[in-house]
């Protein structure tokens, strides 16, 4: 009976986008640990987000810690799709709806090249981690329903009273697995079941400094926000506190990931060049000197 009921869970594949982060993550080992659900993981490559090799590098590292430890998941983490933006079809319909949802709430601009993606690919049953925090969540959290499998796979989507002429009926086939869920629900269950030190070495940060989170950006603004400070340096919360410090005139401008990692470049190519041209000659002990 156990064997029976084992066998027709692993018979489940889900389709999942995961960027490495905590939410997609969090949902990637309850799943495979949990659930004991096959996975395909979908990752969309921006070209313009600076983090990129960074969150590759890092899902490369979570499979590998996941399936050493797990062994038993090697059979359910399937393959990892790695997708370019630039190659995802347009969708007129889909950017005009997105558009239309903006003008009423803040909606990211990742969703325009997700959903693009998953209506090319013709996936039914795609799983997006909007988290409970999430500026989309306001979106579809009104108007959702919540499905539960005969399985044991379950999920929140769109209720079947979103006419498709509707702006939000973009978000159909979508599932919303974590969408009443905080980051810090996530940390308490991953405790509970084990597997809280792979969720630590999740990545979020677009603009890092030095390898490390930068405090500063929209990400590192979130995570502080839902009580994720354990995640950071304490640089990072330093600068944080300094940089929207309304109290500091011209704060925001303290800050610049792009300005302080080339201010590091250079300060290197000195360095090297002051250690060429200070070591001392191989045909006298004088030292060369720079004009």
């Amino acid at each position: 009976m156990n064997q029976a009921k084992e066998k027709k869970a692993a018979s489940r594949t889900v389709d999942l986008l995961w960027s490495g982060g905590w939410d997609s993550t969090y949902r990637l080992l309850d799943l495979l640990l949990i659930k004991k659900f096959a996975v395909n993981t979908h990752y969309i490559i921006d070209h313009h987000r600076r983090s990129r090799s960074i969150e590759m590098v890092t899902m490369m590292k979570i499979r590998d810690k996941i399936v050493s430890t797990y062994p038993e998941t090697k059979l359910l983490f399937n393959k990892i799709i790695f997708i370019s933006r630039n190659s995802i079809f347009e969708n007129k319909e889909v950017t005009i709806k997105l558009n239309n949802l903006k003008k009423i709430k803040e909606l990211g601009p990742q969703y325009d090249m997700i959903i693009r993606y998953v209506r090319e690919l013709e996936i039914t049953e795609f799983e997006l981690c909007i988290h409970v925090d999430d500026k989309a969540a306001a979106h579809v959290e009104q108007q959702v329903e919540f499905i539960q499998e005969p399985d044991g796979y379950s999920y929140w989507q769109l209720d079947r009273g979103v006419n498709k002429e509707d702006d939000l009926s973009v978000f159909s086939n979508i599932h919303f697995p974590i969408l009443k869920l905080s980051k810090l629900d996530m940390r308490e269950s991953a405790k509970k079941y084990g597997f809280e030190n792979i969720l630590n070495t999740t990545w979020w940060c677009h603009k890092p400094v030095r390898g490390k989170p930068c405090g500063v950006c929209k990400p590192c603004r979130h995570y502080i926000e839902e009580g994720m400070e354990f995640r950071f340096p304490r640089s990072a919360i330093r600068r944080n506190k300094w940089h929207f410090n309304p109290l500091i005139q011209g704060s925001k401008r303290m800050f610049s990931p792009l300005l302080r990692e080339t201010r590091y470049f250079f300060k290197y190519i000195h360095r090297t060049l002051k250690k060429i041209f200070t070591q001392p000659s191989s045909q006298s002990n004088d030292k060369k000197k720079v004009s």
